[in-house]
This record gives C-alpha cells, sequence and structure tokens, in this order.
C-alpha cells in the first residue's frame, strides 16, 4: 500500500469516529418490553444510543438527528417508546423540545415529543 492509500484510509477513519461522537445519542426502549422506560424513567438499565443515520444505500441521512419520546393509550394504560427520530425539513423549532398531541376514537391518546438539545434529552 502506498503511502496516499494509506492517508486517505486513515483520514475516512478518523471521519467516521468523529461522526459517532458528535452524533446525538438518545435513549431506546418501549415500557411495554420493559417497565423501566416508563414515567418515571428509570435509566440506569438502559444505555444511550447513537442516532448517526444511514441510508440503505450506505450515504449518509442528511436530516438532522432527534430524540423521541412517545406517550400513548393502549387498552387503557400508558405505554413509553423512547428513540432516535429525524428532523423534518418543514418542523420549526422555537424550544428545545416539541410536543404534539393527538386524540383518536376509542379513548386513544398519543403524545409525541422530540428535542436535539443533548444527549438523552428524551428522558
Amino acid at each position: 500500500m502506498n503511502l496516499y492509500n494509506v492517508t486517505f484510509l486513515t483520514l475516512l477513519v478518523i471521519l467516521s469516529l468523529v461522526q459517532n461522537i458528535m452524533a446525538l445519542k438518545c435513549w431506546v426502549c418501549c415500557s411495554s418490553a420493559d417497565p423501566e422506560c416508563g414515567d418515571p424513567f428509570n435509566n440506569s438499565t438502559f444505555q444511550l444510543m447513537n442516532c448517526h443515520r444511514r441510508r440503505l444505500d450506505g450515504t449518509e441521512d442528511p436530516r438532522p438527528a432527534t430524540c423521541t419520546k412517545i406517550k400513548q393509550t393502549v387498552d387503557g394504560k400508558w405505554q413509553y417508546i423512547r428513540s432516535c427520530g429525524v428532523k423534518e425539513q418543514f418542523e420549526e423549532r422555537t424550544e428545545d423540545t416539541v410536543c404534539k398531541t393527538r386524540n383518536y376514537p376509542g379513548d386513544v391518546i398519543v403524545e409525541y415529543c422530540s428535542c436535539t438539545s443533548r444527549d438523552g434529552c428524551n428522558d
């Protein structure tokens, strides 16, 4: 391998490490699988997940990552889902955490919140 190839490969490795370090990290869990994911949230049993996104073809997804927290009623019981998401282009933020609540027939309530301010902001 010549010096050019070694330098190029080294640069690629460094760039991928920097991307992974700089990517937003979020809590990823579902209270139906693990009650510790509910409210109050006990994050001592979970690890923050890197939300760096790639498309199926391997290219980087240009949309910024967000952390999400969904609170919904299922059969009259509250369920919590914490995950990574993407900020849509039409989504304007005036505050870090944006929440939307929707009511559906059958007493179904869904509250969707997203945030970007810090790792684990969906706690």
